[in-house]
């Protein structure tokens, strides 16, 4: 019995289950039983727990003038979509700050109030430095470079933000297959997306009646959170579906051959079969699931684009005209 509460009580040290270790060790003397049931008692215990996490998603496209948001579930449908407007103070970089801190205060009154539930984020924000050209000024660069990190940071501050990823927007909207030239690219965006904007959001107009471009923030925004959904669930939460892919490569013999000689080795997986080296390295190494991830690109594009119902084309809803005048759709000015 001694032996048994010693591994209880290792075992509890590493859980993240929140009851206290005195109620723990109470419970688990009340069994007069072997370690399996134990071990079976503190399974259940953290399963339970984990069933009341509640996870969302927070997308942002952020810009010094103005910062499109969009809230997601846990299950990629979208809450709430918006604009954080900075344009008065984007040259006050401490005012700047004190906006977004009030902003994702705001989010964390709305949302993490619940008490029983542990609530987490993941969030999703573009990677600032991947979209400058050489044309770029230098006082631009770094004044963006401020705000998305300073962004981010009041982000990270205020909510329960578990992850925080950072992506090329143009690798975001080539994975929901959204293509065109760059003049157009966010109006596209807009389009491709525009159906799963909530019922609660009203898409502005400008006084000449056309869109008002800070929808595209908006929008571009949600699709940041729906591929960050992706990343999260494919590459942190259900990895097994990449080694089903995996096992389902035509050439599948040759790639696991090069797949693991690149992988790190150690003596102690030495003596493990080919699927079990796999499963290691899918389940140890996040760089590796962000590689299957690139590798199996096209299938997992098929399969998240099918879901979200995301199908890039021109635009025949007669949304927006074109001289880019919006019609037939709800409107705020």
């Amino acid at each position: 019995m001694l032996k048994t509460n010693n591994l209880a009580r290792k075992i509890l040290h590493c859980s993240n289950y929140s009851c206290t270790k005195l109620n723990h060790f109470a419970a688990f003397t009340n069994f007069n039983t072997n370690t399996n049931n134990y071990l079976l008692f503190l399974t259940h215990k953290i399963t339970q727990q984990q069933q009341y996490n509640k996870t969302y998603f927070l997308g942002l496209d952020i810009s010094s003038v103005k910062t499109g948001f969009s809230v997601l579930n846990e299950d990629g449908k979208v809450l709430e979509c918006g604009i954080i407007n900075t344009k008065e103070h984007n040259n006050n970089i401490q005012e700047y700050g004190s906006i977004m801190k009030r902003h994702f205060q705001e989010l964390a009154q709305k949302y993490d109030n619940k008490e029983e539930e542990d609530i987490e984020w993941i969030v999703g924000a573009e990677d600032f430095m991947l979209r400058y050209n050489k044309n770029s000024s230098s006082s631009t660069i770094t004044k963006l470079a401020n705000c998305n990190t300073l962004t981010c940071y009041e982000c990270m501050n205020e909510l329960k933000v578990k992850k925080l990823l950072k992506f090329n927007v143009n690798n975001v909207r080539s994975f929901f297959q959204i293509k065109s030239n760059k003049k157009d690219i966010k109006k596209d965006v807009f389009i491709a997306v525009k159906h799963l904007l909530p019922n609660n959001y009203n898409i502005r107009i400008n006084k000449l009646g056309k869109i008002h471009e800070s929808n595209y923030d908006v929008t571009d925004s949600l699709l940041i959170g729906l591929f960050s959904f992706v990343k999260f669930h494919v590459c942190e939460v259900n990895f097994k579906k990449l080694s089903t892919l995996l096992n389902e490569m035509k050439d599948r013999k040759n790639f696991i051959k090069d797949f693991l000689s690149v992988c790190p080795q150690s003596k102690e997986i030495e003596e493990l079969s080919e699927n079990e080296k796999i499963r290691h390295f899918i389940e140890n190494y996040e760089t590796v699931r962000h590689f299957l991830f690139t590798k199996f690109k096209s299938k997992l594009q098929l399969e998240y684009t099918k879901k979200f119902n995301i199908v890039y084309q021109l635009d025949t809803s007669n949304t927006i005209d074109s001289n880019n005048n919006i019609k037939d759709t709800k409107m705020s000015q």
